[in-house]
């Protein structure tokens, strides 16, 4: 297994997003890439959950799908901040 020395596009456009922000504007900023977050994670592990070929890597992913949606559910006041 490779492992990456950057960051992905979109890490990197979140961390662009709330550098230099202080108060109000860094929350709603990191809020919004929170809610961004825990809704991919919440959609890939649906995914691999229903769909994935590894039958240990889809029960794993069944049983972390409780927490992620508890997760993503807490960050939908960020959503379209």
């Amino acid at each position: 297994m490779r492992i990456e020395k950057k960051s992905d596009l979109r890490t990197a456009a979140q961390y662009s997003n709330v550098q230099g922000l202080s108060g109000k504007d860094f929350d709603r900023q990191f809020g919004k890439a929170l809610y961004i977050d825990a809704n991919l994670n919440l959609d890939n592990f649906s995914q691999q959950a229903q769909h994935g070929n590894d039958p240990a890597l889809r029960r794993f992913a069944k049983k972390q799908l409780a927490e992620l949606k508890r997760l993503a559910k807490a960050t939908d006041q960020y959503k379209g901040t």
